[in-house]
């Protein structure tokens, strides 16, 4: 997991370097996708690590309250972005923001690497995973994503494209909304990034209260909730940003974002209500809803794939969801 925040930090640094299309033509945009291919692969090995942290310290009744505060992590990075876009568009001009000061964001984020490189190296194991090693279980899957393929592929697919809509809203509002509402419906910088803001608090309430319904009537009446009001959403989100309403767009911004989230709050511990678990049956393949795997790769009590130990373990790590 040092690896991934390095690979991150790096990747967003580089953006800040990049050169524009007017001194090297078509390899500008091709280098800023290659980062985010990159970051991209870099998130995917570090949320999913943090996912597997959260999940084995949480009781077994807590583990949505547990999945929302890491549905949080996103909303929350996007409104510092954000406010530090608001401010830097406030202090400059348009074309000193256009040739500088977008960069400024991404060089300052060096800081935050450090920081994070600092915290990951202080973090310990998890208790599932020290009373594995009590026990003198191996650490190292032997071949986890040869397991997913061959007994969990099925389920594997289900969750990437059940999860691919709520990746794609998410980035439809915080990205594409902004540069629809500044170039197609003429709305200042400052009001779109002020309103991106507001939506993002609507998210962290919606990823909180999603995770924390979801321990009190189960994983999938949950996201059935999420993916209906979300729907809704979607349907009357651009009608609405036609209105050229800021108090009507502000609204139905939130709502769209917060329910989106409301989502991401619980798929982290991506299975029913774990309160009444059913008897661990060991194999490779799923017998039962609580999600977690043994440090084989083999799902022990989980209808969850055994892909986790693959993205993120190189080394030591907690491999086995607590009970």
């Amino acid at each position: 997991m040092l690896v991934t925040v390095s690979v991150m930090g790096a990747s967003s640094f580089l953006m800040g370097l990049l050169p524009t299309y007017q001194q090297v033509g078509i390899l500008a945009p091709t280098l800023l996708v290659s980062l985010r291919i990159i970051q991209g692969f870099a998130l995917g090995g570090e949320s999913t690590g943090a996912q597997l942290m959260a999940v084995e310290h949480a009781a077994a009744t807590k583990r949505g309250l547990y999945s929302g505060l890491l549905g949080i992590c996103s909303p929350l990075s996007q409104i510092l972005a954000n406010f530090a876009l608001f401010a830097l568009s406030a202090l400059l001009s348009a074309d000193d923001f256009e040739s500088f000061g977008w960069r400024i964001p991404f060089l300052a984020s060096f800081v935050l690497v450090l920081l994070g490189i600092y915290i990951r190296m202080k973090v310990s194991e998890t208790p599932a995973f020290e009373a594995l090693k009590k026990k003198g279980e191996g650490a190292r899957a032997a071949n986890p994503l040869g397991v997913v393929f061959k007994f969990h592929w099925r389920t594997a697919l289900r969750l990437t494209l059940f999860f691919c809509g709520p990746a794609a809203l998410f980035y439809l509002i915080v990205v594409f909304s902004l540069s629809y509402l500044t170039k197609n419906l003429g709305v200042p910088k400052q009001t779109g990034f002020m309103l991106l803001m507001v939506a993002n608090v609507c998210a962290i309430v919606g990823a909180l209260a999603g995770s924390y319904l979801s321990d009190r009537i189960g994983r999938k009446r949950a996201l059935m909730i999420g993916s209906f009001c979300t729907l809704v959403c979607c349907l009357i989100y651009f009608p609405i940003l036609n209105q050229h309403s800021v108090a009507m767009t502000m609204a139905v911004m939130g709502a769209f974002l917060g329910f989106t989230q409301f989502q991401s709050g619980i798929q982290p511990c991506g299975s029913p209500n774990p309160s009444r678990p059913k008897r661990a049956t060991p194999g490779p393949h799923c017998r039962t809803r609580e999600p977690t795997c043994s440090p084989a790769g083999r799902c022990r009590s989980s209808r969850w794939p055994c892909s986790m130990p693959f993205m993120v373990h190189r080394g030591p790590s907690s491999l086995s969801a607590a009970r």
